[in-house]
């Protein structure tokens, strides 16, 4: 049985983007809820992919007996064969749509596990999460060449989420996904055309902190150590940490495949929220 969700759940099957504005329980409900319906919809499209592979079969067998004259049985059984195959089919994309990717919940959720530790229980948040794919008519940018390869390139800000520490200080966190899809098409010495597909994919994470500067005189002359020594996994690179304003930002990124053990995104954010920390503290009035 499927959490309760506590928002309209025929705009979440029709848009696959999430958006609210509450408690950090009710949030991780919801987050619950995706994780159930995604079972399901695997479920389903298990189910739907057997019964399109029993249509096919049933139709190849209707094509056999109409090879071995048996036709008067033969095109009945093509018939529904085809019938059970294409209705199977759709139901199958229609649940294949709705097949959520793991790792966008999962991380969400661990993420809200992390930063409630250092929240009030009653103050709320803000969570906008897609689900769409990252190359989502809705997150293409541009075409472009690079090298021998035709590219049409996206930028997906999957995940966002602000809120309030007990301290009182704000923060914001932004997942963003930016891929290229490339294609090109190659005359073999043979005289053959042949067309090649390749995706390329980078991973972004931003964690900024909104602070009182007068509480922090030493932050900009420390700002170069924390590029030296920032904390991150292996498998991600350091971008940025700016100062603009009163907010303290640091951006950081990866072109490896995240949300293994050994490449886990929740350690990934916490490692950055330490360095913030670990910074905020160095710079403070003694």
């Amino acid at each position: 049985m499927v959490a309760p969700y506590s928002l309209n759940e025929n705009v979440f099957k029709k848009t696959l983007q999430y958006q609210s504005n509450a408690t950090v329980k009710s949030v991780l409900n919801d987050f619950e809820y995706f994780q159930q319906f995604d079972k399901e919809q695997e479920k389903k499209c298990l189910t739907w992919g057997m019964i399109c592979g029993a249509g096919v079969v049933l139709a190849v067998a209707g094509i056999l007996l109409c090879f071995n004259e048996q036709t008067s049985f033969g095109i009945p059984v093509i018939v529904v064969g085809a019938v059970v195959a294409i209705a199977a089919g759709i139901n199958y994309q229609i649940n294949k749509r709705l097949d959520l990717e793991n790792k966008r919940y999962e991380l969400a959720s661990g993420v809200l596990q992390l930063l409630k530790t250092d929240m009030a229980e009653d103050s709320t948040i803000n969570v906008a999460l897609d689900f769409n794919p990252h190359n989502h008519k809705a997150k293409f940018v541009r075409s472009g060449k690079v090298g021998y390869w035709n590219a049409k390139f996206y930028l997906d800000k999957w995940l966002e989420i602000q809120g309030r520490f007990v301290d009182g200080t704000k923060f914001s966190l932004t997942f963003i996904e930016k891929q290229q899809d490339r294609h090109r098409t190659k005359r073999s010495a043979s005289g053959k055309t042949k067309h090649k597909y390749k995706t390329k994919n980078a991973s972004e994470v931003i964690v900024s902190l909104k602070i009182k500067n007068k509480r922090y005189p030493h932050l900009e002359s420390l700002i170069n150590d924390l590029n030296k020594s920032v904390q991150l996994p292996p498998w991600v690179e350091l971008k940025s940490v700016v100062t603009d304003g009163d907010a303290l930002t640091i951006r950081s990124v990866t072109k490896n495949s995240w949300g293994s053990k050994d490449k886990d995104g929740v350690n990934w954010v916490a490692l950055k929220f330490l360095s913030l920390y670990k910074l905020l503290n160095d710079a403070k009035v003694k």
